[in-house]
């Protein structure tokens, strides 16, 4: 079952991340931070999109990443490619549509789970980069 709250706050992560995904962070693509700052005068005149929200979301995205991967996998096809179906996005990770809807079921569970986790001051699971090297 998609919770309305949750489907809200990926919208808004998925629209901040296709702007972070062609310019980084906010800032647009055909123009780097220098070149906006020095049009703008000096620092305090510019300020990036900077959206705390989906920040937070991109946090538990990560996390998410971290403890089950695949899950994350059809969240992030599922919001940053919209018009993909279940059928597809099985496809493309291997599973049935089924199962991917499931999935992305348990998936926003998670994310919930790690936004109260935010909330509350706890540190999100993260990559162990000493396990993969």
């Amino acid at each position: 079952m998609i919770s309305n709250f949750i489907h809200e706050k990926l919208l808004v992560w998925a629209a901040w991340n296709s702007k972070k995904l062609s310019g980084a962070l906010g800032y647009p693509k055909e123009c780097n931070y220098t070149k906006l700052v020095h049009s703008h005068g000096s620092i305090a005149s510019f300020t990036p999109d900077m959206n705390d929200e989906a920040q937070k979301m991109e946090a538990c995205i990560v996390a998410l990443r971290a403890t089950e991967p695949n899950l994350a996998e059809v969240i992030t096809l599922l919001y940053m490619h919209q018009t993909l179906s279940f059928v597809q996005i099985g496809k493309r990770i291997g599973c049935t549509d089924k199962t991917a809807k499931a999935w992305s079921g348990i998936a926003q569970q998670r994310l919930l789970g790690f936004l109260n986790d935010l909330e509350a001051g706890l540190t999100l699971p993260t990559i162990n980069l000493k396990k993969i090297a």
